[in-house]
């Protein structure tokens, strides 16, 4: 039983930052078919021209969020009809293609952590916010930026909670849950404060508008 904690703690710990990278992957294509360059640094999408106009820059910064939805969807639908009629069998256990289509649909929860670290950060820290890629795409939409950010909070809870209680056996539910949780804060804070700012520095050699 020990062993299949630390399994799924290890499995957990890369999750924070390739959810990152396919975040800032949808900013940075989205860049590069409007024609301008782009760079990826562990945690942004910088750009290296400017685009033409705020249209353009919108799509730029829905490129992230498609990407992160997109991935999650794909995983809760291969959950959904390739490997939920499995779980009729009580001795079944998650195959490799199983588990990374649950790590997928996971990436739901970066949803959940944006709206909760904004909350905090507004409403117990009075820190001003308007970074995020929520808060802009509301701007251009003429929003409140609350509309998107607990919209999506809903959504990635909903999808957690599908995919933990409903898509996966329930012999391991316990493992995942505990393991997701601590596996998950430990890889974002490696990712964000030792390996990702070594593997993906922020580059200083430009003058790059951060996203």
């Amino acid at each position: 039983m020990v062993n299949e904690y630390i399994k799924y703690f290890v499995k957990f710990l890369p999750l924070a930052a390739i959810g990152t990278l396919m975040h800032e992957l949808g900013h940075f294509f989205a860049a590069i078919l409007q024609g301008s360059r782009a760079w990826i640094s562990y945690g942004y999408t910088h750009l290296i021209d400017p685009l033409e106009n705020e249209f353009q820059y919108f799509i730029f910064i829905l490129g992230g969020p498609i990407s992160t939805w997109l991935t999650c969807l794909i995983g809760l639908l291969l959950l959904i009809f390739v490997f939920h009629k499995r779980l009729k069998d009580s001795t079944y256990k998650m195959t490799w293609g199983h588990q990374i289509s649950f790590f997928l649909s996971l990436f739901s929860s970066r949803a959940v952590f944006n709206t909760s670290m904004w909350t905090v950060g507004k409403y117990i820290l009075g820190n001003p916010m308007g970074n995020s890629d929520e808060e802009k795409i509301a701007a251009y939409l003429g929003i409140r930026p609350e509309i998107i950010l607990y919209g999506g909070l809903i959504i990635g809870l909903i999808i957690i909670l599908i995919s933990l209680f409903y898509l996966i056996p329930k012999t391991q539910r316990k493992v995942v849950f505990i393991t997701g949780i601590f596996g998950s804060i430990t890889g974002y804070l490696i990712w964000y404060y030792l390996l990702g700012p070594i593997i993906l520095p922020t580059p200083q050699y430009y003058i790059f508008k951060k996203r």
